[in-house]
């Protein structure tokens, strides 16, 4: 079922609600023609019920004969027909049941639609309940909307124009004198409502809408006495029993809805009577409890004075606190001041400090230059002195071997002269002692030793000689060995540096896709980890900022190399604000990524260095450079000076600069091949460059470094190619004089043990001669002597040449001492002056070192004491806070007192009073308690009473009100009971017959019956005929059994009846559908005429809608303007538009 079909259903209203307003429970529906027409009927309701006004007040007695019919006319008043609010003015189908296009537009008073069957006139009401808001089910046609679509259609429309006019019409400022109720029925998705006003402007789409403007014009389109449908027409004409007519009627009039309602109220106040009997039995059971705590608390009342001076000291007890808590405050605002002078000292020494090193950077490098001066100046002093150094060092060396020789032979001189003492003392004796031996064999011996001691002399002189040989060689072997080992080395050096240059190619390649390679390994890492910590908050300040060479820019490319260099490393660095940013850098990132980038901390201020800069002509390093970040602008201008280094091409062109002095505002020069020119004390000075050969970190195109490399490459080749056969030759010498050097040594050994040997055989024939008692011994001695004054007089001889030689190497070396002692001179006085600078420069950095020390002592002073001004603030404010708190808090319970001491001496005397209190207080309880439950009893038992009355009055007030409105529903019910009698016995006066309507309350039936006949078995009806050819009738009518009328005049007295309940609706129109199946043609014509004048009799506008099969041609009274006839053609035709046309026959 769509949505649309659903009926909404309110829930049960509440006794309060029903006490205002008895009807209002549940769905929005008619409430009685007593409810909102009720002022309108009043008139009507008097004239037609004042003859039976004055009867019993019984609702369900019977009278047995009808109202006179001249006091219904009588009761009815003439009055000019008028459109009535609510009635139908057009109704439109679009894709509907069988019709494709179907508009029919209706009168404001009668409408008869007629047709064949199956040309669609009842698909008109049906398309009328279900665009007013009936569900699909009521029209007992179908069980959803869209299966009234027509076959083959996805959508379809059904349209209802609704006269909106008189002093009941509905927000007509809004919709003028017309709605329009558009109702879009698909067959896929939801259906719609468009609700539109006269001038065609949609003014609402919600079925809301819908409901509030047929509740206020009493239209209900499930109301069966509304829109009487085909099927509900035939069963109630036909088939309806006396229970069914019955509920026909209260259903019709609203009077069952009531009831129902009135019966849901009943069934409330039932409900509270037993919530009331049950409040009421507890109520005893708390006022003797309440009675009970009131004679309690009597008792009590006698420990209030000891309680008042409790209070009292409760008040002086919390204002000793209020005080104690002042003075704190004043501790921390002492405690505040303190910190600020505090901070303030450190912030004037942290100033005075950082004043102090940059006055010490600037000696310091006023004290390097001179250094460097003396540096420049002494090196060539120091080479022309290790010159004369050597050369003196080797004669000395050769003075020193001379003077060797003089004490070798002045021992040689000594021995030789005791030995010719010693032989001279042998001769005189052996003169004595053997004149007559035999001198032969003794003088041969002698010869013997004699010739082998000259051997062994001439031996030893070889030795000597091939041991001047050999030192003369060891001296060759080492010079040489030192020369190639400078050769080798040298040439590693240049094997090192050709492996550098390939391994700087390698990165500068690289470097094309990975920039940060440059600053070292990891560093991609190390970016990624701080961006990481910086996403979760871990740094106190700014994220750290580095490498610094990532924020500098290169302007002018052709100086790269002399930059990085100048910059040196601080290109890799990193810069944080705060020292713990710093540990957490280097512990938990640096450790982890091994980068080695050095970490500087800054401080957050502005610094101004344009008053340091030269003049615009020159190109210093920061005009060289664009640097995106303050920060690093900043620390390269402390620490590098790059706003006072200027950048010249050639060094003729960094000589005219600093001659015959260094301009403004400039500290160092340097060349685009990286020479430092200049010199501060004055003079021309280069000094040589030790240029950086890492990868380049500057600049993004490294082509030219990479060429540069190839460059450097191809050089160091073609210096390796020239040096190799140096190196290869000196090679070759050094293993020929190694070879030499170790015959040399084995000559020495072979001659070593040669001697060795001549002097065992001397040894040996000089015991021999010793032994023999030969007589030749003094010519021997003699022969000895002689000998060893020749040994004497050779040994003379090589002295004097030795002496010569020593003479002419002393003065060789005496011009070089005096150069060498003038240049110690000149040297010692440039040491003196470097010493001077020394220490002036080792004074000036330990006083930059203390400077520094002290700065950031004071620096973390001043960081400590600003954090102390800051807690000590917030624990002055929250001292404050909590003492306003207290102050207040304290105010509201009592005034200010004196206080007799401090909060723990009256809380002491507090615990002596509570014990005191507590003791009278442990047989009756606390009076607070007692107090406070004597409170809530009675409250509690007050407010049970009165909740009790309350709801006493409510459910008597209630019960008196349903009283009332069952009494007013009974009235209503007999009132209309009464006017639907009447009205009845006057329809059946105009056809000729007599009956009477029976309403059996009790029994819930409505049947017709007269004295003698029944019908339906529960209701009679008494015929009389008028019809007869003489004209009588009344008395002398014929009664007929209502089993033997016919179809039509059964059809006819039930049409009687329904007219008779219409007349007890509010609704402003009424439809019928076939409702003459069952009549012949005479009971049509006086049903039809019936019809017509009970319309044209009502006392207030009313539209009704006929649908008949039949054709009008016999029916009187069509001729009427208040009359309309459509003829309906069947759909085959192609005719889907009506128009309206009045009662003729030739109209059908």
């Amino acid at each position: 079922m769509d949505e649309e079909d659903e009926e909404f259903a309110g829930t049960p209203a509440s006794p309060e609600m029903l006490l205002h307003d008895p009807g209002s429970a549940g769905r929005k529906r008619p409430v009685t023609p007593a409810s909102r027409n009720s002022s309108r009927k009043k008139q009507r309701y008097d004239s037609d019920v004042s003859a039976e006004d004055s009867a019993s007040a019984s609702a369900e007695s019977e009278r047995d004969e009808p109202a006179p019919e001249h006091q219904l006319r009588k009761s009815r008043k003439t009055r000019t027909q008028e459109d009535a609010t609510g009635s139908i003015a057009h109704v439109e189908l679009v894709n509907f049941m069988c019709h494709k296009y179907l508009a029919v537009p209706l009168g404001p008073k009668i409408n008869f639609i007629v047709g064949h069957n199956g040309s669609g006139k009842s698909a008109i009401l049906t398309a009328l309940a279900v665009c007013l808001g009936g569900r699909a089910n009521i029209t007992n046609r179908a069980a959803s909307l869209k299966e009234f679509l027509k076959e083959g259609t996805n959508i379809g429309s059904v349209t209802v124009t609704i006269r909106n006019e008189g002093s009941d019409a509905y927000r007509p400022e809004d919709y003028g004198d017309a709605i329009t109720i558009e109702r879009k029925i698909r067959r896929e998705g939801s259906n719609s409502y468009k609700i539109k006003s006269a001038r065609g402007n949609v003014i609402s789409t919600k079925r809301d809408e819908l409901l509030a403007i047929m509740d206020n014009m009493q239209i209900h389109a499930d109301n069966p006495m509304t829109i009487l449908t085909q099927d509900a027409a035939r069963s109630f004409l036909a088939n309806s029993t006396p229970n069914d007519k019955y509920k026909f009627f209260m259903t019709g009039t609203g009077l069952r809805q009531l009831s129902a309602d009135y019966s849901i109220i009943g069934e409330s106040i039932q409900t509270m009577n037993q919530t009331l009997r049950h409040k009421e039995s507890v109520l005893p059971d708390m006022k003797k409890e309440w009675r009970k705590l009131e004679a309690t608390l009597r008792d009590l009342e006698q420990a209030r004075d000891l309680g008042a001076t409790i209070d009292g000291l409760k008040c002086e007890w919390a204002w000793a606190q209020v005080i104690e808590k002042e003075e704190e405050v004043q501790g921390k605002a002492s405690n505040l001041e303190r910190a600020e002078f505090k901070s303030e000292t450190a912030q004037v020494k942290a100033e005075e400090c950082s004043n102090e090193l940059r006055s010490l950077e600037k000696q310091i490098v006023l004290i390097q230059d001179k250094i460097s001066e003396q540096q420049l100046a002494n090196d060539p002093l120091a080479e022309r002195k290790e010159e004369v150094k050597g050369d003196m060092m080797q004669i000395r060396q050769r003075l020193k071997d001379f003077q060797a020789e003089k004490e070798d032979m002045n021992r040689e001189v000594i021995r030789h002269r005791n030995m010719m003492t010693e032989l001279q003392a042998r001769i005189a004796e052996e003169t004595r002692k053997l004149e007559g031996d035999s001198r032969t064999t003794r003088k041969q011996q002698i010869t013997a030793i004699s010739e082998r001691e000259q051997q062994k002399l001439v031996t030893e002189g070889q030795l000597r000689q091939l041991q001047a040989e050999r030192e003369s060689n060891d001296t060759e072997v080492a010079a040489l060995t030192d020369n190639f080992n400078d050769a080798k080395r040298r040439f590693q050096e240049f094997q090192s540096e050709r492996r550098g240059c390939e391994e700087r190619i390698r990165n500068l390649q690289s470097q094309d896709s990975d920039r940060l390679g440059a600053y070292g390994p990891g560093m991609r890492q190390t970016l990624q980890m701080i961006e990481q910590f910086a996403r979760e908050g871990r740094w106190r300040g700014a994220k750290p900022i580095g490498p610094i060479g990532i924020h500098v820019k290169l302007n002018k490319e052709e100086f790269a190399r002399t930059i990085e260099t100048v910059l040196g490393n601080s290109l890799n660095s990193f810069v944080v604000e705060y020292q713990e940013d710093l540990l957490l850098l280097q512990r938990e990132i640096f450790s982890k990524t091994r980068c080695r980038s050095s970490i500087v901390r800054f401080q957050s201020r502005n610094t101004d260095f344009s008053s340091g800069e030269p003049d615009p002509q020159y190109l210093t390093i920061l005009r060289a450079l664009e640097i995106s970040n303050e920060v690093v602008l900043q620390q390269l201008v402390i620490n590098h000076h790059i706003e006072q280094t200027v950048l010249v091409h050639t060094r003729d062109e960094g000589h005219r600069i600093t001659s015959p002095s260094f301009p403004r505002n400039i500290i160092g020069v340097y060349t685009q091949d990286g020479f430092q020119v200049g010199n501060r004390g004055g003079g021309l000075s280069t000094q040589a460059p030790t240029l950086y050969r890492g990868q380049p970190r500057l600049m993004a195109d490294t082509s030219s470094f990479i060429r540069e490399e190839d460059h450097r490459m191809a050089q160091i080749d073609a210096q390796m190619e020239a040096f190799e056969p140096t190196v290869n030759d000196l090679h070759r010498r050094l293993n020929d004089l190694k070879q030499h050097q170790q015959k040399l040594r084995q000559d020495y050994a072979e001659l070593q043990r040669e001697i060795n040997a001549r002097a065992s055989e001397i040894a040996r024939m000089n015991e021999e001669l010793m032994d023999e008692e030969e007589t030749n011994i003094i010519g021997t001695l003699r022969e000895a002597y002689a000998v060893e004054e020749g040994r004497i007089e050779a040994i003379t001889m090589q002295y004097e040449a030795l002496e010569e030689q020593r003479a002419a190497l002393q003065e060789t070396e005496r011009p070089l001492r005096e150069q060498f002692q003038h240049l110690e001179r000149e040297q010692n006085v440039i040491h003196e002056r470097h010493q001077t600078l020394s220490n002036e420069l080792t004074e000036a950095v330990t006083k930059r070192v203390t400077a520094e020390t002290e700065r950031e002592h004071w620096l973390k002073q001043l960081e400590k004491y600003e954090q102390r001004v800051t807690d000590a603030k917030t624990h002055l404010q929250e001292a404050q806070d909590a003492l306003a708190d207290l102050t207040g808090k304290v105010e509201q319970l009592c005034d200010r007192v004196e206080v007799s001491g401090t909060p723990d001496e009256i809380e002491r005397h507090l615990r002596q009073l509570r014990a005191r209190l507590n003791e009278i207080e442990r047989t009756h309880g606390n009076y607070d308690d007692v107090q406070a439950r004597y409170v809530s009893k009675k409250t509690a038992y007050m407010e049970a009473k009165r909740e009790v009355e309350r709801i006493r009055s409510f459910i008597q007030h209630v019960g008196d009100a349903l009283r009332e409105r069952m009494r007013m529903w009974t009235s209503f019910r007999y009132y209309i009971s009464a006017r639907a009698k009447m009205l009845f016995g006057e329809l059946m006066r105009r056809r000729g017959y007599r009956g009477k309507l029976i309403l059996n309350h009790k029994k819930l039936t409505l049947g017709l019956r007269n004295r003698s006949l029944s019908y339906n078995s529960m209701s009679q009806v008494t015929i009389n005929s008028n019809d007869h050819p003489d004209g009588q009738g009344g008395a002398n009518g014929q009664e007929k059994d209502p089993r033997s009328l016919s179809g039509g005049e059964k059809s006819f007295s039930t049409v009687c009846l329904l007219l008779s309940l219409w007349e007890s609706m509010g609704s402003p129109f009424r439809a019928l559908d076939e409702f003459d199946v069952f009549m012949d043609a005479v009971n049509r014509r006086s049903s039809m005429t019936a019809m017509i004048e009970n319309a044209r009799e009502q006392d207030r506008p009313c539209q009704y809608i006929f649908i008949t099969p039949q054709t009008m041609g016999n029916v009187p009274g069509l001729n009427g303007p208040d009359v309309r006839v459509h003829r309906l053609l069947d759909p085959e035709r192609g005719q889907t538009r009506l128009d309206g046309g009045g009662g003729d026959d030739d109209d059908e």
